[in-house]
């Protein structure tokens, strides 16, 4: 696997894919982490410097160019705030994380408060269905006759004797 992604990284296939992408989602490349084969955090620099200039060769209809604009700024953020948690982890190192660009503070905020969200919309729904799970476990268990002596005796139906054939 990792050949055929080492292989693949800065191909005309990748090249290919990336135009593809982007023309079918008419520029927003929000998402283009998750449907380029082989991406990494560290890709979306890369990324915008080959849809960059498929634009510039006419491989991408210009129509497309103002959502780039408005959608790179977020993988490229997100690339940065994935180099400052690394830079963070890594500092007694010496290793060096991406760099930052100006301005995206706002833009790291969001992502981080989305992400909170998203955890805290889990939790909520893991809550819920743990409850739901333990009230039908609470149901079955008060329902089961077998749990009870006096429930199984009155339940017992008594056997009636078959009717014999003229």
């Amino acid at each position: 696997m990792e050949d055929f992604v080492s292989g693949y990284k800065e191909s005309e296939a990748e090249v290919a894919d990336l135009v593809s992408f982007v023309s079918r989602t008419k520029g927003d490349v929000s998402r283009i982490l998750e449907a380029i084969i082989g991406s990494d955090d560290f890709d979306p620099p890369r990324y915008v410097e080959i849809i960059e200039q498929a634009f510039r060769d006419g491989k991408i209809l210009g129509k497309f160019r103002k959502k780039f604009d408005e959608t790179k700024t977020a993988i490229l953020s997100l690339s940065d705030l994935e180099g400052e948690d690394l830079s963070s982890s890594s500092s007694c190192s010496g290793e060096k994380g991406a760099p930052q660009e100006v301005g995206t503070t706002d833009l790291v905020a969001l992502i981080a408060a989305r992400r909170k969200e998203r955890e805290q919309k889990f939790e909520e729904f893991a809550q819920k269905w743990q409850a739901v799970s333990e009230a039908e476990n609470n149901n079955n268990n008060n329902n089961n006759p077998a749990s009870s002596s006096s429930l199984s005796s009155k339940k017992r139906k008594r056997r009636r004797p078959k009717k014999k054939a003229p």
